[in-house]
């Protein structure tokens, strides 16, 4: 396999790249501690490139939400490793005004959703909207159309509440039309109460409606090798990861299993796409704490195989915190970026049909770890 380097403050951003760069910036700066705010006025001082964003003001755009952190004796980064992983982002037009409002998870807040006013102003609906989730411990989001009314419903993933595993059950709010939502995940049978990372919206099995893959992480992280390896034998149903079928009637069943989706990894992150190029939507998860990332081939026939080590798409040796996919080179296959904590970030470029990989390992100082994409 052949191995180029990119040097960081050299690399232009094309389309796809910005659209990564904004979502792991929002996934960076998910959390504070405290109150503290973020000055970056004096922060593109000195740089050559030219400024891409400009931010704005509490006062300019209406949107003032924080996701504060507050540690104590019992709720800390030792008892909780994930505690930092922040909250999470979904963007869409839910009133279809043809504008794109802004939906915030929070972990020790409420979630708020912001309608568009235009101009860059937002209001917000939340308590109108009804989807604050209040004393839970919110995560990963999705606007999804799951119900094909025309309307982009909300799916939020949470996690946390190690004892109280009915505050872990994920929510779906059927947006209802008219600015307020309903909170049916139970209705739908998407109400899993695994520790969720994100989900995954996508055809697998090509039948016209959307299928859910739920990336979710582990508690027992500090495992020999030897009991990581006996425990993903028959992984626990509150961290292994979840495929969900869509069966046109708005009911969704659980089909991991029998898909051979059946896992014990530590999922950050997942990305979904056609990454072989044979018509069938496969998925990539980002694993943590030396679990090697999944790459599922989709066979067509309802079934998943994890060939990530011997299509080059992972080393094995990668602690990823996050992954995204796209076309980056324009060259009509999907390609990935996985975000590392253990490693420089990687590019993968898809090659074709081959299922082979070139690795574009980003070096350079000021790698941040990026949690989620």
């Amino acid at each position: 396999m052949k191995h180029e380097s990119l040097t960081h403050s050299k690399y232009r951003l094309n389309g796809y790249e910005r659209l990564f760069a904004v979502v792991l910036l929002v996934c960076i700066l998910g959390c504070n501690s405290g109150d503290s705010r973020m000055d970056t006025q004096d922060q593109s001082a000195g740089l050559d490139e030219p400024v891409l964003f400009t931010e704005l003001s509490v006062e300019q755009t209406g949107i003032d939400f924080i996701n504060n952190i507050f540690e104590d004796g019992k709720i800390n980064g030792l008892n909780y490793d994930y505690l930092y992983n922040g909250g999470g982002v979904a963007v869409g037009d839910i009133n279809n005004d043809g504008k794109v409002d802004i939906y915030f998870t929070g972990n020790m807040v409420s979630n708020k959703l912001y309608i568009n006013l235009g101009d860059f102003k937002f209001e917000d609906i939340t308590r109108k909207a009804g989807v604050e989730a209040k004393d839970s411990w919110c995560g990963g989001v999705s606007m999804v159309d799951i119900n094909d009314d025309g309307y982009l419903d909300i799916y939020v993933c949470r996690s946390f509440n190690k004892d109280k595993p009915e505050l872990r059950k994920n929510l779906l709010y059927i947006n209802n039309g008219d600015l307020t939502f309903t909170e049916r995940a139970a209705e739908y049978g998407l109400n899993d109460r695994a520790y969720s990372v994100q989900a995954a919206w996508f055809d697998y099995d090509r039948d016209g409606d959307l299928d859910m893959y739920l990336a979710n992480h582990l508690i027992k992280i500090r495992l020999t090798t030897a009991l990581r390896r006996k425990e993903s034998q028959s992984p626990d149903e509150d961290v292994r990861d979840k495929l969900y079928q869509n069966q046109g009637n708005g009911k969704f069943i659980e089909v991991s299993k029998s898909s051979g989706i059946y896992n014990y990894g530590c999922g950050l992150g997942v990305a979904v796409g056609d990454l072989n190029n044979d018509g069938w939507p496969d998925v990539y998860v980002a694993n943590d704490y030396m679990e090697p990332d999944f790459y599922y081939v989709n066979n067509g026939d309802g079934t998943f195989t994890d060939v990530g080590v011997a299509a080059g798409a992972t080393d094995g040796t990668s602690i990823s915190y996050g992954v995204t996919a796209g076309d980056y080179d324009s060259d009509g296959d999907v390609d990935l970026y996985v975000a590392n904590s253990s490693t420089a970030n990687q590019l993968y470029r898809n090659e074709g049909n081959s299922n082979k990989w070139l690795t574009l390992t980003l070096k350079g100082s000021n790698h941040s770890d990026g949690i989620g994409a």
